[in-house]
């Protein structure tokens, strides 16, 4: 069944279903119909484009929530500390006011397994078998000055290239990378060509990498050409729009800036006939508010 939005075309019957594998990302265009996403289509990656605020690192944590709760491990290089509120449960009121809309309960909040590593050095060896399934693994760069965060993402990822030793078909492992655009040598970054062997590579050894990030058509095409799924939410670059306008059409592009925070355009060629369809984000489950240092210092002891 086709239904025709303000965002377009909604082909319920080719988008994701539920099923064992699958992730609830919220609802559909702005019914109460829950929206889905295929758990193992995360292997081909994923960016999350939008301005600051517009909801994009939110919805990179339900997608991380998501996967924890289907035992697969998740790692997160963090330089904010934003993804610490992962130890408790969601107190936040603003949060929880959104759970009704999305037929949660204030009982549904919840913290998740959490490892906090402070990185105070740009090599730590980092090894696939480092990671547990069904716990997130938090690495909080927030201390490391821009060239020693380059020279540890890079790092990082060979190590992890080097420890690779079994391949899958499925998702295995999620990383996370905010602040990708750091990476970029025109922001004075030395490891794209790291990141973008990691979205031509990885998929093979099931892990999947998401960008959320504020540009992507900055990105070489050995990230843009091996991103297979875009969560774009409003933003009023020029080059990100007038992407959208060639790839989707002009009915898409013009949507871009109106989006609302939470709101969101996703699209995968694999569902609803090539073209992008609208998710309004779930609220997440852990809590939003990041920890102080003392808390984390108490949380890692």
């Amino acid at each position: 069944m086709s239904e025709h939005t303000e965002t377009g075309v909604i082909s319920s019957e080719s988008l994701p279903k539920l099923n064992k594998r699958s992730l609830w990302i919220g609802n559909l265009g702005g019914i109460k119909t829950k929206a889905y996403f295929d758990m193992d289509r995360l292997i081909t990656h994923a960016v999350l484009i939008g301005g600051s605020g517009t909801g994009k690192t939110i919805a990179s944590m339900v997608l991380a929530e998501e996967c924890l709760l289907k035992n697969v491990a998740v790692v997160v290089f963090d330089p904010t500390l934003e993804w610490t509120g992962f130890v408790n449960p969601c107190k936040d009121k603003g949060m929880l006011e959104k759970y009704e809309g999305f037929g949660l309960k204030e009982s549904d909040a919840r913290g998740f397994e959490t490892k906090l590593i402070d990185v105070n050095k740009t090599d730590l060896g980092i090894k696939v078998d480092d990671f547990n399934k069904g716990e997130l693994t938090i690495f909080m760069v927030d201390r490391l000055a821009p060239n020693d965060y380059n020279n540890f993402m890079k790092n990082s990822f060979q190590s992890l290239f080097l420890s690779l030793h079994e391949q899958f078909d499925r998702l295995e492992i999620l990383l996370v990378v905010e602040n990708g655009y750091m990476l970029l040598p025109q922001f004075g970054g030395q490891g794209a060509m790291f990141l973008e062997r990691a979205c031509r590579e990885f998929r093979k050894w099931g892990i999947g990498v998401i960008l959320p990030t504020q540009i992507f058509s900055e990105f070489g095409a050995g990230v843009t050409g091996n991103v297979a799924t875009e969560f774009s939410f409003s933003t009023r670059l020029e080059k990100d729009i007038q992407r959208a306008s060639i790839r989707y059409g002009g009915i898409y592009s013009s949507l871009l800036p109106k989006l609302k925070v939470g709101e969101c355009l996703v699209h995968n060629v694999n569902y609803n006939y090539t073209k992008p369809w609208r998710v309004d984000i779930r609220p997440i489950l852990h809590d939003p508010n990041k920890l102080s240092r003392k808390e984390i210092e108490e949380y890692q002891r």
